[in-house]
């Protein structure tokens, strides 16, 4: 009886161990690459292997992957805009500018849902929705935010059907975003100072 239980259990060990394995083997993001610009004063955590691109089409940051190969239509990418802003502009207002401008730019723009988070003790709204191009669907994962003079919104993307498999690690790199202290490096002109 005891022979039998204790196969059982080694049988059980064997099968959770096999499922965490799969599991892990199924995420499409191995590891993460701390990105900082020192400039604007953030860091973010990026794919490892993907390739990191500043001040790319408009946007401060882009993170884009790897090709699948010939057929690869679509590189899945994580990318942070960073703008200037009115102080007076709320982050709900903020969100709404961000909401008008995807809805102009996108071909069958349609929300998924949306809903407030925190991320370093700051408020943040997020989005999912998703779009058109050429034939395939794309969906993104954006968090939105406004810290002192800057709007930014963390874009994560990836084609329909393979988002599934990338919304945890889109959330975890979202949640990673963090404004460091910038460190501002005073230059004095001694040659013009009064003896």
């Amino acid at each position: 009886m005891k022979k039998i239980q204790f196969k059982l259990s080694l049988i059980a060990i064997g099968i959770i161990v096999i499922f965490a394995l799969n599991s892990c083997a199924n995420s499409p993001i191995s590891g993460y690459t701390k990105f900082k610009n020192e400039t604007i004063g953030f860091s973010i955590d990026m794919p490892e292997g993907w390739n990191i691109l500043e001040n790319y089409m408009g946007v401060t940051v882009a993170s884009i992957s790897p090709s699948d190969g010939p057929d690869d239509n679509y590189r899945e990418n994580v990318n942070v805009f960073i703008e200037l802003i009115p102080d007076t502009l709320s982050l709900e207002q903020y969100y709404q500018t961000n909401i008008t401008r995807i809805n102009q730019s996108s071909v069958d723009y349609k929300e998924i849902g949306n809903g407030d988070t925190k991320i370093n003790d700051l408020k943040v709204k997020w989005l999912l929705y998703s779009y058109s191009m050429g034939e395939q669907k794309i969906k993104v994962l954006s968090y939105i935010l406004i810290k002192g003079k800057f709007g930014l919104s963390i874009n994560c993307s990836a084609v329909s059907d393979k988002f599934p498999g990338y919304q945890k690690d889109f959330e975890k790199i979202g949640h990673s975003f963090k404004f460091e202290r910038v460190k501002v490096k005073l230059q004095i002109d001694t040659s013009k100072t009064d003896k």
